[in-house]
């Protein structure tokens, strides 16, 4: 697998990738919390 060049259907995904993938998706819905948690709390401000 190289870095950054997506998989295409029908392509056997590792372990390593499916756990990079893992980690990139916890990341992004993490990221969606704070942003959802900051706009609350402007929000809240106004």
């Amino acid at each position: 697998m190289i870095p950054g060049v997506p998989i295409t259907a029908g392509e056997p995904i590792t372990e390593a990738a499916l756990k990079e993938l893992e980690e990139a998706e916890a990341k992004v819905a993490e990221t969606q919390r704070k942003w959802i948690e900051a706009f609350r709390r402007l929000a809240v401000e106004r």
